[in-house]
């Protein structure tokens, strides 16, 4: 499955996102860089805690149909032609870096300009033909994006934003652009999943409030669900540094912990499967509790307190932070920044 992870401005942290998601899972997810304007996951991730990843591959191997590293008459992704339809290679065993057991990663180019020789129909087509999980980082997206066509072949739309008014404001109008324009290029509207970047004691409250807001505009059919993410600067940067999210710490840390929340709703919206590793049974060995949101009422059963009820109390204000959303107030014009490490 394929999902588009995306932005309007304000740096509010969709490459963080996508990794943070494809570590919830508990299965194999391959991360892959595709803002068209620049992607600097090469030099943010150390799998090895000390050294950024190799210079090669990077997404422009697949845009490109060539490789940088060792070129091939047919190239490293269309390998051989079925039919009509082109095999793609599987990115999960060739073209990426190990980030952690369970995720790898391809990182995206650095500047809009060395993505000008880039395909985006071909992107598009590989990301959408892996058989695993591919989390597409599209950083900032606009209805002109070289990156449409991900958006378009994806699974499902996660656009992410701040726990502030003017955050949540500007996502909401992306998102009536957005969804109008693949809803047109593919005769029906896509699924949207927001992710919303939250204090952790007020996440659940600033989940049902930007709901509430997404409920009153114009993509409200397409919307399946809130979810959102702890702000945890030091969670992200021990997943960065190839920590395994399902070990201690980082297992325990509030990214991780708000993380398996948010996979649960996309997966009951999206039917992606996932897993918790090494759960630890009352008296036994280690584990693996498997998840699925494909349709069932034992699913639906055991998560229905997780579902947002009825608005909860307003959250107060944080220092360095606006007004946050679920406060029901206008926001300053101000709107603190989110830590470098948290994009």
């Amino acid at each position: 499955m394929l999902f588009a992870v995306c932005a309007d401005r304000g740096a509010p942290g969709s490459s963080t996102v996508a990794r943070v998601l494809a570590s919830a899972r508990g299965l194999p997810a391959v991360v892959v860089g595709a803002d068209a304007y620049g992607d600097d996951m090469a030099l943010r991730v150390l799998p090895d805690g000390k050294h950024p990843m190799p210079e090669t591959p990077t997404v422009l191997g697949i845009g490109a149909g060539k490789s940088a590293e060792r070129p091939r008459p047919t190239g490293p992704i269309v390998l051989a032609e079925q039919g009509s339809r082109p095999r793609y290679e599987d990115l999960w065993r060739e073209g990426s870096h190990e980030l952690s057991p369970l995720v790898r990663v391809v990182p995206g180019f650095q500047t809009a300009e060395q993505g000008a020789s880039a395909s985006w129909q071909v992107l598009a087509a590989a990301l959408e033909a892996q058989n695993g999980a591919v989390f597409a980082d599209l950083g900032r997206i606009h209805t002109g994006s070289p990156s449409m066509p991900i958006a378009a072949a994806a699974d499902a739309i996660i656009p992410v934003c701040r726990g502030d008014q003017i955050s949540v404001q500007t996502m909401v109008a992306r998102l009536e652009l957005l969804v109008s324009a693949i809803a047109e290029r593919n005769r029906r509207p896509p699924i949207v999943v927001p992710v919303v970047i939250a204090d952790r004691r007020h996440g659940d409250a600033i989940a049902q409030a930007v709901a509430k807001i997404l409920s009153d505009s114009a993509v409200a059919a397409a919307v399946r669900g809130v979810a959102w993410l702890a702000w945890d600067p030091a969670g992200v940067a021990d997943l960065d540094n190839g920590r395994d999210p399902w070990e201690k710490p980082l297992r325990k840390s509030p990214l991780m912990r708000s993380a398996r929340k948010a996979m649960w709703h996309l997966g009951l919206a999206t039917g992606l499967d996932h897993e918790e590793p090494n759960v630890k049974p009352a008296g036994g060995k280690c584990k693996r509790a498997r998840t699925t949101a494909s349709p069932g009422e034992q699913l639906r059963t055991n998560h229905a307190a997780e579902l947002p009820q009825a608005a909860a109390p307003a959250p107060p204000l944080q220092p360095g932070w606006s007004r946050q959303v679920a406060s029901g107030e206008s926001s300053p014009s101000h709107v603190s920044p989110i830590e470098e490490s948290h994009r």
